[in-house]
């Protein structure tokens, strides 16, 4: 049986995907989220990949943890859904087949094929006031696919996330975090494919851009990237088309302040509550 969920929040989907929001204090039941990437060719190594990410976007210098970084880290590895999934007109990669299997401390075992619950999502320039195609304007229109899938609930504490099934020719590149979340705290180890994370290490956040109870330490959203094997014989399930941004995006300028990033994860909430549909998907195991 298959089950899709309307949220009466349109917003909740991308609060997840961009400011690490969380459903529950500890005690609950945790979630894991997974935010598949496809990067293109040009990025073959974590040092192309920062490279990347260092260069921010919309005229916004980057990093690790800021949000010019992470919308930079996007523009160059868009997000991709399963085949037969549905993700939003924003720009990302085609559908395609891979997946992942899951095991919590309790030795519960999902795969995403079967349990993943698709959150589809956008993320548009006027939701993070950043002009990431340097056209000048701030549109409602220019956005990039943010869909996800979670699995909900695993047991508190230690989960492995096995990617069993690479997106087309690809490989295991690295993994971020959403920026101004506690869920970088959550990783043990990340390699060939094989993510360590323990839940009980995510915080509460104290002092988050909106005062929103989502803000705890429950939901752990992970954006896992991997990189094209250019190099090798074409496989029988070639990568995903990627539908790209100019160059003009990853444009670096002066330096901007932590409360700089704040007021872009605000501006997100607060302009995202129109124009974005959670759909679910889990069937019966």
């Amino acid at each position: 049986m298959r089950k899709t969920l309307t949220a009466a929040l349109a917003a909740s989907a991308m609060v997840v995907a961009l400011a690490g929001t969380t459903l529950g204090a500890h005690g609950g039941e945790p979630t894991l989220i997974v935010m598949q990437h496809i990067c293109n060719p040009s990025i073959q190594s974590e040092a192309d990949f920062v490279a990347a990410e260092d260069a921010g976007a919309g005229g916004q210098p980057g990093g690790e943890g800021t949000l010019p970084g992470l919308v930079a880290t996007v523009l160059a590895c868009p997000t991709v859904v399963l085949s037969g999934d549905a993700p939003t007109d924003g720009i990302g990669a085609t559908p395609t087949d891979f997946d992942y299997t899951v095991v919590d401390s309790a030795a519960a075992d999902y795969t995403l094929s079967s349990d993943g619950m698709l959150m589809a999502a956008k993320l548009c320039e006027s939701d993070i006031a950043l002009d990431v195609d340097g056209d000048g304007t701030m549109s409602p229109d220019t956005c990039l696919d943010v869909s996800m899938y979670s699995f909900e609930p695993v047991a508190e504490g230690a989960v492995t996330a096995t990617q069993t099934a690479a997106v087309g020719d690809s490989r295991f590149g690295t993994i971020r975090f959403t920026p101004a979340s506690t869920d970088e705290m959550a990783l043990v180890a990340a390699a060939s494919g094989v993510i360590e994370l323990d839940t009980s290490l995510d915080t509460q956040v104290d002092s988050p851009p909106l005062p929103l109870a989502e803000y705890n330490d429950d939901v752990v959203v992970t954006h896992i990237y991997n990189f094209q094997n250019v190099a090798a014989a074409p496989s029988a399930t070639p990568a995903p088309a990627v539908s790209m941004m100019p160059n003009a995006a990853m444009e670096n300028s002066a330096s901007s302040t932590t409360s700089g990033l704040l007021l872009l994860v605000g501006g997100l909430f607060a302009t995202s509550l129109a124009g974005m549909v959670v759909l679910g998907k889990r069937r019966n195991r």
